[in-house]
């Protein structure tokens, strides 16, 4: 029986929040979610158990953010991100497991490795190796999927009432999910009001 199981990479501080927020919704749907135990910090043990991981996945899902993350103890002192991007290239490659890979519009890294680490992945194939469909382009009632540049991957034959998820980074959309507006002040966590949100349209 094929694994339904999804490797959900882990990520840098500033995307740790979307991570939750995208396994509790992976989970009430019922994918099972890996990892599901504490990773090893040091660089051989991180690899070893990622590599077997990714073994047992159908999905490997990559959040990047502004940040390069944690470093395990070792030789080539890659962040995390970086070594979970090249070790899921290597299984999409040996037996095609299929990624996805979200670096949001407008991301500024932090450090020098982060922004050759968001450069890399805009611009190397085999940094994209697996994740062949992007949204090209969004709107309020279209997500536009494409083949991304110097992919041999073919488009999805999708009929009218397939079920696609796209992430929103669109205000309109990203918006329409919610029934209100949070107000805070500030980098205050405190919510200082709730607006309402519009719906529909005049």
């Amino acid at each position: 029986m094929a694994s339904t199981a999804v490797q959900q990479a882990e990520c840098s501080w500033d995307q740790r929040q979307a991570r939750e927020n995208l396994e509790a919704e992976l989970r009430t749907t019922g994918y099972p979610i890996i990892p599901d135990r504490e990773l090893p910090r040091d660089e051989e043990g991180y690899v070893a158990e990622v590599t077997k991981l990714l073994g047992q996945s159908a999905l490997s899902i990559h959040l990047v953010g502004a940040a390069y993350g944690a470093v395990p103890d070792g030789p080539t002192q890659k962040s995390i991100s970086v070594l979970q991007n090249e070790l899921a290239v290597g299984q999409s490659k040996s037996r095609g497991l299929k990624r996805v890979i979200w670096v949001p519009d407008g991301i500024e890294a932090v450090q020098l490795e982060q922004q050759r680490f968001v450069e890399t992945l805009h611009t190397s194939p085999d940094a994209q190796f697996g994740a062949d469909l992007i949204v090209g382009d969004a709107n309020q009632e279209h997500g536009i999927i494409t083949v991304r540049p110097g992919s041999d991957g073919i488009l999805p034959d999708l009929a009218i009432g397939d079920r696609v998820r796209i992430l929103p980074n669109h205000a309109c959309a990203t918006s329409a999910q919610h029934r209100a507006y949070h107000v805070v002040h500030g980098s205050s966590d405190k919510v200082e009001a709730e607006w309402p949100r519009f719906g529909g349209w005049l």
